[in-house]
């Protein structure tokens, strides 16, 4: 159960910075991936707050409380992650949107075609 767990809790991780990747200009990209390691800092807090927890109330209740806060989370993914394009419908909309003028823009910058 622990492995099954600590599997889908930290694959995200990465799907997430792909995501990121791809959805945001590359302008922005240094902000978000600054504030994916400003939020992975919380594991430092969330350390604390849990041995305050055992602490206080004991190991199965703190394992029950961090299960609730966990399982909080599926709905908002379950909302999210439809709303996420398939590669196949990125690279159509990429195809769709080729300039007429017959240059080629990646990423909002035109640039000529090679001869």
């Amino acid at each position: 159960l622990f492995m099954l767990r600590c599997t889908a809790q930290w694959s995200c991780g990465a799907l997430l910075g792909s995501i990121i990747a791809d959805y945001t200009p590359k302008a922005q990209r240094g902000r978000w991936k600054a504030l994916g390691s400003v939020t992975a800092m919380g594991w430092s807090g969330s350390a604390a707050v849990g041995g305050w927890l055992i602490d206080r109330f004991g190991y199965g209740p703190t394992f029950a409380i961090t299960g609730c806060l966990q399982a909080s989370v599926l709905p908002l993914w379950a909302i999210l992650v439809p709303l996420v394009a398939k590669e196949s419908e990125l690279l159509a909309a990429a195809g769709a949107a080729e300039p007429a003028h017959g240059g080629s823009e990646i990423s909002g910058i035109s640039l000529p075609e090679a001869a």
